[in-house]
């Protein structure tokens, strides 16, 4: 069952791979991106596409950003950040924890920002996260 799950996700990828089109991203913006089918512990996507809602926490350039994979799980604890977006808001959970790099090539579509509130106190726990002993 795995292996064609990989398999599946590994075609995808490919596909993936060789998009041509980039799409234009900023901080603070929320996406359906292909994270993919991972390893142990890691975020995966979900359902045929591998996809799920990531925050985007920094560009660095027009490839590459820091991203937090999103829940709806409710987790209120430091490795998690409450935050909403879109119109309707709509309450989700960043996963501290996941933090990942990401190329710009695995997004899929665009559904919101976060808002100021939102984008500050997630940027303190991080740090908070980062600075700890």
């Amino acid at each position: 069952m795995i292996q064609k799950i990989l398999d599946t996700w590994n075609n995808l990828k490919k596909i993936i791979q060789e998009k041509k089109k980039r799409l234009f991203f900023k901080n603070g913006e929320v996406w359906w991106a292909y994270l993919g089918k991972n390893i142990g512990s890691e975020q995966d996507g979900k359902n045929t596409t591998f996809t799920r809602p990531i925050v985007i926490i920094k560009k660095f350039n027009n490839h590459l950003f820091w991203a937090i994979p999103l829940t709806t799980q409710v987790k209120n604890n430091k490795y998690h950040c409450k935050i909403s977006f879109g119109t309707p808001e709509k309450e989700s959970y960043a996963m501290i924890s996941q933090l990942r790099l990401m190329d710009g090539k695995r997004l899929k579509n665009k559904l919101g920002r976060i808002n100021s509130f939102h984008a500050k106190n997630l940027k303190e726990k991080i740090t908070n996260l980062l600075n700890e002993r």
